[in-house]
């Protein structure tokens, strides 16, 4: 505007300068736009005050979000530094960590399917359609059993380990 020989006014400067700004400064536009014979100082003052208040509650928001980091990392680990630890963890056997961090104690949350069917009689199997492995309590069932070389420990629903037998084959029979 002043370049093609009109004269930039106060009020074009305002609207210029406020138009400008992100939507953070919002309500202090609005202020701003509200009160009567405001000077430019003025103007760029309010926004400088509202700049640094808007500076400080970032960086407290920064630094809630470390403290809590830090406790929703595990209740147990908040208060311990174990970047140092060299000994042996004596539930897996491996040197880092202790027991209490063992990998082999987290329960892997799933987001698995479950379907059932069933002709009402009594003592029969639910098999979950949703699962990599089926299960069955009923040795006489399975067409074809071997027994496993080592002992494999299955954690079911409700967190309880069942320890698996062995691995065979289940034929099923189904209605057309």
């Amino acid at each position: 505007m002043q370049a093609s020989g009109e004269a930039i006014t106060l009020e074009d400067q305002f609207v210029i300068l406020l138009g400008s700004l992100l939507n953070d400064y919002d309500i202090i536009v609005k202020i701003i736009e509200n009160i009567q014979g405001m000077d430019l100082f003025c103007v760029k003052e309010m926004l400088h005050r509202e700049y640094e208040g808007l500076i400080r509650k970032e960086e407290i928001e920064s630094a809630l979000r470390a403290t809590r980091k830090m406790y929703t990392s595990g209740a147990r680990k908040q208060n311990r530094n174990n970047h140092g630890f060299q000994g042996k963890c004596f539930n897996y056997g491996k040197y880092g960590h202790m027991k209490i961090d063992c990998r082999k104690n987290r329960i892997v949350p799933s987001d698995g399917k479950a379907f059932t069917c069933s002709d009402g009689s009594h003592g029969g199997c639910i098999l979950d359609s949703g699962a990599s492995s089926h299960m069955s309590p009923f040795q006489d069932e399975f067409a074809g059993i071997r027994s496993l070389g080592k002992v494999v420990l299955i954690s079911v629903a409700n967190g309880v380990q069942v320890e698996a037998k062995g691995i065979g084959t289940v034929r099923v029979i189904l209605r057309n």
